[in-house]
């Protein structure tokens, strides 16, 4: 290893003049000029060595920063790429409706029935959803009130409208409100609608009874069923035994779906009904042989047939019973009638409504977060084994559906009216 001293260049070399000595004197002097000449050409083989290690070494520098500014290059995209991954992971996640109204608060779920019920396995498998795509640190509670139709009356008139209580409807509220029943003191129009439903239902005996098909209803006897409210939805599916010519007597005034099933469980009623979105415990009742469904009250298209129910595919509807023990499809005004109480009571069932003049924030926050549950897979995977594959709407879509399917065309509602007063003697109807 050697140093390099760095000379600055001769780009010509003087020869010495010998005209200028004499004798030895010259050739002395031309000695010398040969020894420069050596020396300068040994300084110049090492200046070249030192200039070429020298090019080298800026070369070698040259190359390692471009080599590190590749590898920081590289790592700066790597990073970027990370980043976008990231961003697209979280993207395809459903995202909380952000900072809400309700954040730090407590949303209670008014439930206007008994524990047990359709209603009330429809509102509680909300819960944790609202919770989560509400935003931060919000609490939601689902508590019940069997007061039914009371109970909503109370909510218009006592409860306060600062958005923090909501309630679940279901066909049990609608159908009162459409025949102007005494003690309905709440108007759909005065609410908002946030999500909701159609759900299905089917009628299932007690297997001790004998009866093993559908069409053995057109002829049994000796049937009863506990009721809720002959003039909320149980009215569904009191008609559609009544067209059938089924036989049977009802006990109304039960607290709920959950108490009935209780009755029906222990041998004191022998014919009944549920909902779809409370089908679990039946198919339980099923499994142990103590009940046999009979058929689905059918889902209402909009020519008036019946499709079946998606909850019950393998359960003819009431149309198929009709149709094998009379050899004809039903119709007439109480078919009529019936298709109006099913599409009100069914089509339109399962909702969660909030007052109308609530704060903006808590309505938007509301609908906001409906938006986001409607496509969670995890909900939908829930909704599906709960009440079957019905489609959820939110919002203005959900109130314009409600809106068509909550309504009694005249006749309907005067067959009904007369119905359910001549043969079962309600009062407080229909303006009677």
């Amino acid at each position: 290893m050697y140093a390099c001293v760095y000379i600055q260049p001769v780009e010509t070399i003087e020869t010495f003049d010998t005209r200028w000595y004499k004798g030895r004197s010259s050739m002395k002097h031309t000695l010398k000029g040969r020894r420069w000449l050596m020396l300068v050409a040994v300084i110049g083989l090492i200046a070249a060595s030192c200039g070429s290690d020298a090019t080298e070494t800026a070369t070698d520098t040259e190359s390692t920063e471009e080599a590190e500014s590749t590898e920081s290059e590289a790592e700066a995209d790597g990073e970027e790429g990370e980043a976008m991954e990231e961003e697209s992971e979280a993207d395809s996640e459903p995202e909380a409706a952000g900072p809400s109204f309700y954040e730090g608060e407590t949303l209670e779920i008014l439930i206007p029935f008994g524990e047990g019920g359709g209603a009330d396995t429809w509102g509680r498998a909300l819960v944790p959803f609202f919770e989560q795509y509400l935003g931060d640190d919000v609490r939601v509670v689902a508590f019940n009130d069997g007061g039914k139709v009371n109970a909503i009356s109370t909510y218009e008139q006592a409860t306060a409208h600062d958005g923090l209580t909501v309630f679940v409807s279901s066909g049990s509220i609608s159908i009162p409100f459409l025949l102007d029943r005494e003690g309905v003191a709440y108007d759909y129009a005065d609410f908002r609608a946030v999500i909701g439903s159609p759900v299905g239902g089917a009628v299932y005996v007690r297997s001790d009874t004998g009866i093993t098909a559908a069409e053995d209803l057109c002829t049994a006897t000796g049937l009863n069923m506990a009721t809720k409210d002959v003039t909320g939805l149980d009215v569904v599916p009191v008609l559609a035994l009544d067209l059938l010519g089924t036989e049977f007597e009802i006990e109304d005034g039960a607290e709920g779906a959950g108490p009935i099933r209780n009755f029906f469980e222990q041998g004191l009623f022998n014919l009944s009904y549920d909902t779809s979105a409370a089908k679990a415990p039946v198919e339980e009742l099923v499994a142990a042989g103590d009940a046999t469904l009979m058929f689905s009250f059918g889902i209402v298209n909009p020519d008036g047939t019946l499709d079946r129910d998606p909850a019950f595919p393998d359960l003819p509807t009431v149309a198929e019973v009709y149709e094998t023990c009379n050899g004809e499809a039903p119709s007439g005004e109480a078919w009529d009638a019936y298709l109006a109480v099913n599409t009100a009571g069914f089509a339109a069932q399962k909702n969660i409504w909030i007052h109308g003049d609530a704060p903006p924030e808590a309505i938007d926050a509301l609908i906001a977060a409906a938006e986001q549950i409607v496509v969670d897979e995890e909900f939908l995977s829930i909704a599906t084994d709960l009440i079957g594959a019905y489609e959820f709407s939110y919002g203005d879509d959900l109130e314009a559906q409600f809106n068509a399917a909550s309504q009694l065309p005249p006749e309907a509602k005067t067959f009904l009216c007369e119905f359910l007063q001549n043969e079962y003697g309600a009062i407080g109807i229909c303006g009677g």
